[in-house]
């Protein structure tokens, strides 16, 4: 009898271990709430690379618009993200800029505008387009007020 408990024992404590939902420590806060149909209501001035003042607000209106936020110097995941994309768009019936555009907005509050250029530059031309994607960069505060609004937290991670 003692032998089934202790097995039973083993079996829950094993089975919390494995199903818990604790979260590494650097993840914390971090995530994606799904705010579909979600609007920007506000004004909220980016710049592009050449430090021109673009309202978000006036952007987004005038055709679908995918947004994916970046940080352009992230050795990981972002080159993985804007390549995909490149790679979606290419195989895609629609035209960047005719039927929809795309905006990368860094999340660096002290993203450079050569950074902007550099990446601007480099997938316009793997996609042979002229214009249609934009890569803006901004304030903290005008940072933190899209991502909000679009339901996106990070968090930046200095090791990675």
């Amino acid at each position: 009898m003692m032998r089934y408990i202790l097995l039973l024992l083993v079996i829950i404590t094993s089975s919390h271990e494995l199903f818990s939902n604790s979260t590494p420590y650097q993840l914390t806060g971090v995530g994606m709430t799904n705010k579909i149909n979600a609007s920007i209501t506000q004004d909220v001035y980016l710049t592009d690379e050449y430090d021109t003042p673009i309202n978000l607000k006036d952007l987004i209106t005038s055709k679908p618009t995918i947004i994916n936020f970046v940080y352009l110097n992230c050795p990981l995941l972002c080159h993985l993200l804007l390549d995909g994309i490149t790679d979606v768009v290419s195989r895609s019936p629609y035209q960047v800029s005719k039927d929809y555009q795309i905006i990368s907005i860094s999340i660096d509050p002290k993203e450079t505008n050569q950074n902007l250029k550099s990446y601007k530059k480099k997938y316009l031309s793997q996609l042979n387009i002229s214009n249609g994607w934009f890569f803006l960069k901004g304030s903290k505060e005008q940072i933190e007020t899209i991502t909000k609004a679009f339901g996106y937290r990070y968090k930046y991670i200095k090791r990675t």
